[in-house]
């Protein structure tokens, strides 16, 4: 930019260069970890961090200098600050429950909150959220109460369950340190009413996105997409895989709170928040190690239909909730605080004094780790928010038609036989986590000819190791690894990443460490890392 300037009664040509190439004016400033801004550039208004507007605004094509440009926006800020231009404003960056002045406090677009998204998918789930409204009276309770009443006595409980504490999970994390907040997995055959199940109990009543399992392909997706919302999403159709970057973010955002890195090799970035729980849905469930497992994933199979309403039942409820575009989550989720539990500490107060009753009566059942009695204090909680809403919306006619039926699960017996169910159906899920090798072992014997183990030779890539106390191990290698897959992929079994992770699966099964499973063994005079299931697991 060339131009004159009198400087003392002197003209002078001067010559500037030229950053922006359109007015933009600062209005506001958004606390946060990060400080955000609006900016009014002509008739469009932007919202974003500093490297963000200097993208946008590069993108909008305002920019004549953009190695300048981040510069001089530091200087427009400064100036703006000191002529008191740029307002400081408290603004939600997703739509969730958060704890503000002590209080629990729903924040959603449908109560008019103001939301500026922390990313893009925060951003379409907001989006998506506006074309619902509150269910202010609850005039959808009777719909819930049959559709809750007519499920299974088991995904009853799970499931509403859940879905009322789950949008806690976050509060109860970054405010009071509880580090059991589990995601949610229904997985088996297809038909049983899965996800339709879970689009009622996030989409239908919360007002949220569904996504579907290639959002957990993707490191950076998947890390948008846990740090979008604190109500649960349903992830449908989650693969046979996952990766294993995916399922450290998966055990990570069910117990912390903030994660410090992109998951892109050799680059750190800000930390990001780990907010939402997930609802998942499977055909099969074959990744995942004893820590995700046991205490950090709600993982139910569902080897038959999960309700018992007939399947144009369930189709009326499911049209009556999309018609009517209300929301009754938000009233649950309202009730629940203004009558029972207005401040966090109320909150954690209850789950920690449910889980000294749950233990007290539970206690000739054996868990297969001691945080499920959390898990299963936060499930009943949720339970009791469900019932306390329902009951306070519903008719005495209502009540008396869904009372017995909603309760049931709440009955110490039904209880203690719904946890029982769910104990001894885990620990058969990880006894058939090998069920994939031992069909190949019996499938290499039949194609062989061979009549056992002991007759192998290295070219099936397995040896019969005996160790100094007798046992005997069958030796997998990597090359023998990339055989099963093989076999696993065109036999629909589970497939394994690398020998770490099929040293995960069998150290999981026996209780043991993975170094004592995958480590190096000595195979015709030659140190070779393999992983040693002993013969006794695999031929049962």
């Amino acid at each position: 930019m060339v131009g004159i300037q009198n400087d003392n009664g002197n003209w002078r040509i001067i010559k500037k260069e030229l950053v922006i190439s359109k007015p933009l004016r600062f209005t506001r400033e958004f606390e946060g970890a990060e400080p955000r801004f609006e900016v009014v550039v002509g008739d469009k208004t932007i919202v974003g961090t500093l490297r963000e507007l200097k993208e946008e605004l590069t993108n909008m094509g305002v920019v004549a200098k953009s190695r300048a440009l981040e510069d001089c926006l530091s200087r427009l800020i400064e100036t703006s600050r000191d002529k008191g231009v740029i307002k400081t404003a408290k603004v939600y960056e997703m739509a969730g429950v958060f704890e503000e002045d002590g209080k629990l406090k729903i924040v959603h677009p449908a109560l008019g909150t103001e939301i500026i998204p922390y990313n893009a998918l925060a951003s379409e789930i907001v989006s998506t959220m506006k074309k619902f409204e509150v269910d202010v009276n609850g005039e959808t309770a009777k719909v819930f109460a049959k559709l809750i009443a007519g499920l299974r006595p088991e995904f009853r409980f799970i499931i509403a369950g859940y879905s009322a504490i789950a949008p806690f999970f976050w509060v109860l994390k970054e405010s009071y340190g509880l580090n059991v907040t589990p995601h949610l997995l229904l997985y088996d055959r297809r038909g049983t009413g899965k996800s339709q199940t879970l689009s009622i109990f996030t989409r239908n009543l919360y007002g949220t996105k569904t996504f579907i399992g290639d959002d957990l392909r993707s490191d950076f997706r998947l890390m948008s997409l846990i740090s979008a919302t604190t109500f649960p999403l349903l992830v449908d159709e989650v693969g046979a895989t996952v990766s294993s970057s995916a399922l450290e973010i998966l055990k990570a955002s069910s117990t912390g709170v903030t994660e410090g890195h992109r998951g892109l090799k050799n680059q750190k970035m800000k930390g990001y928040l780990l907010t939402s729980p997930f609802c998942m849905t499977a055909n099969k469930w074959g990744w995942g190690d004893s820590a995700l497992r046991e205490g950090r994933i709600i993982a139910i199979p569902t080897n038959e239909k999960i309700s018992n309403l007939s399947e144009e039942e369930f189709t009326q409820i499911k049209i009556k909730l999309e018609k009517s575009k209300k929301l009754f989550g938000l009233y649950l989720l309202k009730t629940a605080i203004e009558d029972l539990t207005p401040t966090g500490a109320d909150l954690l107060g209850l789950i920690l004094n449910e889980e000294l009753r749950i233990k007290r009566e539970l206690n000739e059942i054996e868990l297969i780790d001691d945080r499920r009695y959390r898990i299963y204090a936060l499930l009943r909680i949720g339970y009791r928010f469900w019932i306390h809403a329902l009951l306070k919306a519903l008719s005495e006619e209502e009540i008396k038609e869904f009372k017995e039926l909603l309760e049931e699960p709440l009955r110490t017996e039904t209880f203690r036989e719904i946890v029982a169910k769910i104990e001894e159906e885990i620990k058969e899920e990880k006894e058939n986590q090998l069920d994939g090798i031992r069909a190949w072992i019996i499938y290499l014997q039949n194609t062989e000819g061979t009549e056992g183990v002991e007759s192998w030779d290295l070219n099936h890539k397995l040896r019969l190791h005996k160790t100094r106390n007798g046992e005997d191990l069958i030796l997998i290698t990597v090359e023998a690894l990339g055989e099963y897959n093989e076999f696993a992929r065109k036999s629909g079994f589970t497939t394994f990443g690398s020998l770490r992770d099929l040293g995960k699966v069998v150290a999981d099964v026996l209780n043991r460490s993975v170094k004592e499973v995958y480590r190096p063994f000595k195979i015709e005079n030659k140190s070779v890392k393999a992983v040693g299931p002993p013969k006794s697991i695999i031929f049962q």
